[in-house]
């Protein structure tokens, strides 16, 4: 079972018109989204190498904040 990113959770609540009309630059986005999802998760590993399980695990919201500033 597939879980939905928030935006396809978003894209779910537009009038079809509004995405149709944006349909690349939707497509764009889940691709940006993506890519972003894939680059934080190497970099997590990468902290992951450097320090032990689970300190690592304890620290992902901070890598998080590193790799977005703090946007929530």
């Amino acid at each position: 079972m597939s879980k939905q990113t928030a935006l396809q959770w978003f894209m779910d609540k537009l009038p079809h018109s509004i995405e149709t009309q944006f349909s690349k630059q939707i497509q764009e986005a889940l691709q940006i989204e993506r890519e972003q999802k894939i680059e934080f998760a190497k970099k997590c590993l990468d902290k992951a190498l450097d320090l032990d399980i689970r300190t690592a695990h304890s620290k992902v919201e901070e890598y998080y904040n590193e790799i977005y500033g703090g946007q929530k």
